[in-house]
């Protein structure tokens, strides 16, 4: 009996864990990414030194000086953007319980803001599902900078994700560098 009620225990917390998880909201935070420019510095060159022989005397030996050469130097190569810059607003998608419509930011050819417009919020339900997984979904799409292959659904809102997915995907054709 002490089994079973220990096992009914651990069943009703995992249980509630994972109801609380999916309760709270969630934040998703993103930290630029800052790349440094390495710097070449050049090398020292060889001076004159003495040298001990196996005799005992001291034998003078210059090592030689390499000719100045050019050494390239390390020059960024500017980052092409996916993207043209701008504020740009998706086109209507249907989400089933509403419609999805997006507004994009792009700086320097990447995605740096995306915000819903519209979303479903007919009922309580879809209220929730939408507060809950629109961050996610923006968030998502900022680090993935693109919607095809790396903006995953969010569990629970597959309609929303689905409808996100496609206005991102249709708005991004559009405004291809």
């Amino acid at each position: 009996m002490k089994k079973f009620l220990v096992s009914a225990i651990i069943v009703v917390a995992f249980v509630g864990y994972f109801w609380f998880q999916q309760q709270s909201p969630q934040v998703v935070e993103i930290i630029p990414s800052v790349s440094a420019t390495p710097t070449i510095t050049p090398l020292p060159t060889a001076n004159p030194t003495a040298l001990p022989t196996t005799s005992g005397m001291p034998v003078s030996t210059a090592l030689p000086t390499p000719a100045p050469t050019q050494r390239p130097t390390a020059t960024p190569t500017p980052k092409l953007g996916l993207y043209k810059d701008g504020t740009y607003t998706s086109q209507v998608a249907d989400a089933g319980y509403g419609p999805v419509q997006i507004r994009v930011t792009v700086q320097g050819g990447q995605m740096t803001n995306v915000q819903f417009l519209q979303y479903p919020t007919d009922a309580g339900h879809s209220r929730q599902v939408s507060s809950y997984s629109t961050p996610i979904l923006s968030q998502e799409a900022i680090i993935a900078q693109n919607a095809n292959a790396n903006v995953d659904t969010v569990s629970g809102a597959t309609q929303t994700s689905e409808a996100f997915i496609q206005a991102l995907g249709g708005l991004l054709a559009s405004i291809k560098a």
